[in-house]
């Protein structure tokens, strides 16, 4: 995983992408799919496998490698093969080729590095006649990008945590219209016709009913439930495409995250005003809150800390 975490860092970083959503997908969603065991293996350590191995070995990279580290891989492989009974141990760095060691990226490839298909039979060859091949160790020079582990979840960020707090999202923000729309339904069943079109009587003094929550609500609801299933269309493209597929960038920005930015921060406004509407009607006028607005205003809630967990809120 700390491998894959490097690779998509460095797809990144070949299209000029910086800010909340690298580090989303390279750190915070990686760490969430190893600890739900979405990846198998994902913490797999080969030093224990190379130690035991007594034949002779050849290991290649390319210079430009942008799917395995090149360097730390051979210093990985120096160290665990070099013991007592180490076999004979080859590392070749080829240059300007990639983690396929060829020079186009046809499928199949139709160029390989030069020295590649030579340096494989010399060495196969002197293994099938007996003879042992001669250690060839080329220099590596520094990577422009290490590696990093990545740090467990807390407990606050397990799969049940998240499960969680998913549920709470999706209620809240889908309680309101669903409960609106069938009061409007009842209403419209209930009252006739007649009743609805008939003028009420000289002197009545009718009384609008404020809108201003009830919009504020069906805002709130709609900008916080497009925002989390946005969010999740998007991360999943960006990860199953291994961070090339990002849209438009300006900047160092794609758009799309961007536009889920900004619907983020309407849905943050939306929620304080919302409370802050709520509250001052319960004070003044002591109306009580219907539990579609509860469930809706703890989801608003709850989104703050989860679009900032996230990086919908961070820039």
């Amino acid at each position: 995983m700390q491998q894959t975490s490097w690779a998509l860092d460095n797809n990144f970083a070949d299209q000029e992408v910086a800010g909340s959503l690298r580090h989303t997908v390279t750190s915070t969603g990686l760490r969430f799919l190893r600890g739900i065991d979405a990846f198998p293996e994902a913490d797999y350590d080969p030093v224990p496998a190379l130690q035991q191995l007594e034949v002779p070995i050849l290991a290649m990279w390319g210079a430009e490698d942008q799917t395995a580290p090149p360097t730390e891989s051979a210093h990985i492989f120096a160290q665990a093969i070099d013991h007592p009974n180490t076999p004979h141990l080859s590392l070749r760095l080829f240059p300007d080729v990639g983690h396929e060691l060829n020079t186009d990226t046809s499928d199949p490839p139709v160029e390989l590095a030069s020295d590649y298909p030579e340096t494989v039979i010399t060495w196969v060859n002197a293994v099938v006649n007996d003879d042992q091949p001669g250690e060839v160790r080329d220099d590596f020079p520094p990577q422009v990008r290490t590696s990093t582990p990545l740090a467990p979840l807390a407990w606050w960020e397990s799969e049940w945590a998240h499960l969680i707090v998913v549920v709470v999202l999706s209620v809240g923000f889908l309680a309101y219209p669903i409960a609106a729309a069938f009061t409007m339904l009842r209403r419209r069943r209930s009252q006739p016709q007649t009743s609805r079109d008939r003028a009420a009587p000289e002197g009545t003094v009718l009384t609008a009913v404020p809108q201003t929550p009830h919009r504020l609500a069906a805002a709130l609801a709609a900008f916080g439930l497009v925002t989390m299933v946005g969010f999740f269309l998007y991360y999943g493209t960006v990860m199953f495409s291994d961070a090339t597929m990002l849209g438009p960038i300006i900047g160092t920005r794609p758009v799309i995250w961007l536009l889920l930015q900004a619907l983020a921060v309407v849905t943050v406004v939306l929620v304080v005003l919302l409370m802050f509407r709520t509250i001052r009607d319960r004070v003044r006028h002591g109306r009580s809150v219907p539990v579609s607005f509860v469930l809706l205003l703890i989801a608003g809630v709850v989104f703050i800390p989860w679009a900032l967990y996230w990086g919908l809120l961070l820039p």
